[in-house]
């Protein structure tokens, strides 16, 4: 056999982060960079026993804020718009033998757009990318890049599209 067998084990771990996040918006919202905030669960762990592997699932949140530009939203021109995302994002990650690991995930969510007594919800897919750095036995502090692609609904026969490119860091803790 060319590769060894991959053993699993559950590692019974909870993990939450929070990140402040710059946030740019490509499409039909602002072009200016806006302050993004996440949060993440992370549950499920799953760690190789004989290979440097882990696995979780996050659930993550992420609010900001942006200007309507106009274009395929009917929103007026213009229109302060707050956006609010939930994201199911599964990660596969590294852990060579020193205190980094770097995780990348592809998940699905939902964005929601909600501008004064308007709220739209959008579905998506999700890319995250991020490198931890061990602070300790349950802290560490880490980069991520974000990237939630291509938010799309049909309205009023139009499709309306956006992406949002966020990138931060910050700090996160498991049990």
């Amino acid at each position: 056999m060319l590769l060894p067998a991959l053993a699993l084990a559950a590692t019974p771990a909870v993990g939450v982060q929070y990140a402040p996040l710059a946030a740019r918006f490509v499409g039909d919202l602002t072009d200016d960079v806006a302050l993004a905030h996440s949060v993440q669960l992370k549950l499920m762990y799953i760690d190789g026993e004989d290979w440097p592997l882990r696995a979780y699932l996050a659930i993550d949140t992420f609010w900001t804020s942006a200007t309507h530009r106009g274009g395929r939203f009917d929103y007026p021109r213009g229109a302060e718009v707050d956006v609010l995302g939930f994201l199911f994002i599964p990660h596969l990650c590294w852990r060579p033998e020193l205190p980094l690991t770097a995780c990348a995930g592809l998940g699905q969510g939902t964005v929601n757009v909600n501008a004064a007594r308007d709220r739209r919800d959008w579905g998506t897919w999700n890319y995250q990318l991020q490198v931890d750095l061990a602070l300790g036995e349950y802290a560490s502090a880490f980069v991520l890049g974000k990237a939630v692609g291509q938010v799309e609904q049909e309205t009023d026969g139009q499709p309306a599209a956006f992406s949002i490119l966020m990138l931060g860091g910050g700090l996160g803790g498991h049990f």
